[in-house]
This record gives structure tokens, C-alpha cells and sequence, in this order.
């Protein structure tokens, strides 16, 4: 399939690049600098340009048959980033034909409830810290709702640079349960898994995975061939005790009981994260 990726030089961008270019996509890959995606192969071609340009944006479009993007700003003030290229975006598609759209958005954009302490405090967070970045992302969505055509856009919970595991639990509603944080390589395969599938037409789902090792359940999705890994019950198991001599009592033991981090430890992390996130 032909697709254009708008802010393909981010973290999501270029993993997306990456991933569909594997699998056999013709992938246009538009950046504000091109020097800033060093990557070659036949099935690439880089255009540089600005997305907040409406008539660069229109001609882009042009000729393609699914629209990825997964623009990004390391800034938090107040930004119209999203919602103009949303907007620019959107009426290319419409001029053009183009009938399918997957657009990177953020947690806390929907004014999500969270299932779990450690969610709320993460949703609180956002609040603060991305009031700006979400009231655009906002207005981004108001742009894209408009049209019947095929869109779809997705919330990642805190992203991270950490390797693919094609295991993710994902959320219509609120927040995924356990979930605090996911990996950007995660996130695109999300995204381009939504070439041939209308499971999430029109819907705008959170994503993250749970932990290191995500327990599998009713809406993770497992590339084919990949071990299921072990449940949360399972890591969480106390540890055996371990015994030695009295020093007290000869012949008696005391005892002591090893205890390791569980995924409960993690959300301090996450909040930490927050205060550093990417936003792509």
C-alpha cells in the first residue's frame, strides 16, 4: 500500500517508516528536514516540507492511499501543532480522494477516567504538565471527527525508546488497566496494523503495555510465534524463603522472606517519565 507519514524523523515516525517499509509498503516519508531521516531503501522517498503549510500538505497527500501521523513537540507551551496540521491534513484527503487516516495522539485528551491509583495520578500529571499539548490535541480531534471517511486515532500512555514486544493491552475507554507506559516501536506497530483492519474505525483507543512483561489477556495483540509471556499473578508471587542458622537458638532457624520490585513499584518511574515525555 502507498502511505505518507507525516513527522516520520520523530520516535513513532521513524519506527513506523521502519516497520512498513519491512513490510513491503511504499512509504512516503514527510519531515520538516529531511537530513534529519538518514535512512535509504527502494520502497522510500523523502520529501521535506511544512505540515502547517496548507498547499505543501494538499500536494503531499496527493497519490497515496493511507495517511499516518505522528507529529510531535518538545516544547509545552501553548501550540497550534496539531490541530493545523490536523486541519491541513484532513482537507488534502478530502481534495485528493484519500479515505483513511491514523493520527498520534496522547492520554488525557478525552478527559479519561483511570482504573487505578497509579493511572490517576499519571492522568494528573498530564494535566499539569501537557495542559497545552493535550487542549491542541483537542481541537485536533474536533478537525478529524468531522469526516466519514475511514479515521482512527490512538492514545499511547507514556512512551519509552525500549525494544518491540507486539504485546500491548488497549483501552476504548479510560485507560488500560496495569498499564502505565509503552514502547514507541509498540505504538507503531499498533498504527500499522490499522492498514487492513476497521476495528478501530472511528475510534480513538488508549495503548500501553503493562510492566517488562505484559500478561496477555482479551485485547493484547501477539505477533505470531512470540512466547506468551508470564502473568502479573505469576511475577508477583512471593519469593521463597529462604532460611539460615539461628545465632541465637542452636538447631533453630530464623526465617526471612526475599522480597523483589513488582510491577506496582513502576508508576513512580512513569510519573518521572512524564515530566521528561516526547511527545512522539
Amino acid at each position: 500500500m502507498k502511505l505518507i507519514i507525516f513527522g516520520a524523523s520523530g520516535g513513532v515516525g521513524r519506527a513506523l517508516t521502519e516497520r512498513a517499509l519491512t513490510q513491503g509498503h511504499e512509504v512516503t516519508a514527510a519531515v520538516r528536514n529531511p537530513a534529519n531521516l538518514p535512512l535509504a531503501h527502494p520502497l522510500l522517498r523523502v520529501v521535506g516540507g511544512d505540515v502547517t503549510d496548507p498547499a505543501w500538505t494538499q500536494e503531499a497527500v496527493e497519490g497515496h492511499q493511507m495517511v499516518f501521523c505522528t507529529l510531535g513537540t518538545g516544547s509545552r507551551g501553548p501550540t497550534t501543532l496539531y490541530s493545523v496540521a490536523a486541519r491541513n491534513v484532513t482537507q488534502g484527503m478530502e481534495a485528493h480522494g484519500v479515505r483513511r487516516l491514523m493520527f498520534l495522539s496522547n492520554f488525557g485528551v478525552l478527559g479519561e477516567t483511570a482504573p487505578n491509583r497509579a493511572g490517576a495520578a499519571l492522568l494528573l500529571l498530564a494535566k499539569l504538565r501537557l495542559r497545552h499539548i493535550l487542549r491542541d490535541h483537542r481541537r485536533a480531534l474536533e478537525e478529524i471527527r468531522q469526516y466519514r471517511w475511514e479515521w482512527m486515532a490512538v492514545r499511547p500512555l507514556v512512551l519509552t525508546d525500549g525494544p518491540w514486544t507486539g504485546h500491548y493491552r488497549i483501552a476504548l475507554e479510560g485507560l488500560p488497566v496495569g498499564g502505565t507506559h509503552i514502547a514507541r516501536a509498540d505504538v507503531a506497530d499498533f498504527m500499522l496494523r490499522q492498514v487492513s483492519s476497521n476495528q478501530y474505525v472511528h475510534k480513538i483507543p488508549a495503548i500501553a503495555i503493562e510492566g517488562a512483561q505484559p500478561e496477555p489477556c482479551e485485547h493484547t495483540n501477539i505477533e505470531p510465534n512470540q512466547p506468551v509471556l508470564p502473568s502479573r499473578r505469576s511475577q508477583n508471587r512471593p519469593a521463597p524463603v529462604k532460611t539460615r542458622p539461628s545465632l541465637n537458638q542452636p538447631g533453630k532457624t530464623n526465617t526471612k522472606r526475599v522480597v523483589t520490585a513488582s510491577w506496582s513499584t513502576r508508576p513512580r518511574a512513569a510519573l518521572d517519565e512524564v515530566s521528561r515525555h516526547r511527545l512522539s
